[in-house]
Order: structure tokens, then sequence, then C-alpha cells
């Protein structure tokens, strides 16, 4: 049984470098195209809009479990759960990435000439 404690802790403490690795990267990802996307570049603005997503999965934005210790979820300061707020915010989010697909028209296809 000690064995399985330790691997599971190698293998928990691997997980949260990996996490925190990935965070890392995402936040530079983000760093580099935020200006470009404050400026108004759709595809800016459609990249930084996956990065926060992929960010609050990360971070746990969207788990439905108390803080450890057995806290309350986070509330806003009216005293409302913020997680379905969270998640609305995210749905707009992503009918805004949609539309700016649509914006940007697909290159042509050249097909062979006849």
């Amino acid at each position: 049984m000690a064995e399985l404690n330790r691997l599971y802790d190698e293998v928990r403490d691997q997980a949260r470098a990996l996490r925190a690795l990935e965070l890392e990267r995402i936040d530079e990802m983000h760093a580099g195209l935020w200006q470009y996307a404050k400026g108004g570049d759709i595809a800016s603005i459609a990249a930084v809009m996956r990065l926060q997503d992929q960010r609050a999965k990360y971070a746990g934005v969207f788990e439905q479990q108390p803080p450890a210790g057995g806290g309350e979820p986070l509330v806003g300061a009216d005293g409302t759960p913020l997680a379905p707020r969270i998640r609305e915010i995210i749905i707009q989010l992503h009918g805004v990435e949609a539309q700016a697909h649509q914006q940007v028209a697909p290159p042509e296809s050249e097909g062979p000439s006849a």
C-alpha cells in the first residue's frame, strides 16, 4: 500500500508540474496576442478567447466542487455563485469567436484548369 501511495503522489506531482507548465505557456501566448486582440484583430481575438477558455479549464474554473477544506463555492459581491456567470460569459465569447470565423473569408481554392 505504501508503494501505491508513493506512485499516486508521484503522478499527482507530475500532473501539477505539467499544469503549471501549460498555464505558463498559455500566459506567454496570451501576452503575445493581447495587443493585437485589443487593437481589434479578429483572428487574435478568437485565439485569445480560446486561450482564456483553455486556461480556465487548467485552473479548474469549471469544477463544481467546493474549495479544499470544505469551504463554500466562490460567490460574487452580491452573494450569487460565480460559476454559472463564468459559464455564461464563456458561451457568449464562443459566439463572438464563431462570428469572427465567419468574417474571415476562406482562401480561394486553386483547382486544375481545364
